[in-house]
């Protein structure tokens, strides 16, 4: 008998960046499907943790770049906006 109580998230994968980071905003915003609807919160992380925890699940986020060029586009381009943003402040 084999149990499975791993939960393992690709919670950004593909064409794809749903995560909204604290950090870096912009690429929830930029490379989300929708980024007022198709985004995790760290609100929403912290629920599905906790729900998995209570059920005995242990939960491995991943955390991949976008594997098609429709979702990496975006991304390249939020990131060069951030770094240019960076670099034109010091």
């Amino acid at each position: 008998m084999a149990k499975f109580n791993v939960f393992h998230w690709h919670i950004v994968d593909d064409p794809s960046f749903p995560y909204r980071s604290r950090v870096f905003p912009k690429l929830s915003h930029n490379g989300a499907y929708e980024p007022y609807t198709h985004t995790y919160n760290h609100e929403d992380i912290k629920e599905i943790i906790e729900y998995a925890r209570q059920r005995g699940i242990r939960v491995v986020a991943e955390f991949d770049t976008p594997g098609m060029a429709t979702g990496l586009v975006p991304i390249i381009l939020c990131i060069q906006l951030m770094v240019t943003s960076i670099t034109s402040k010091e």
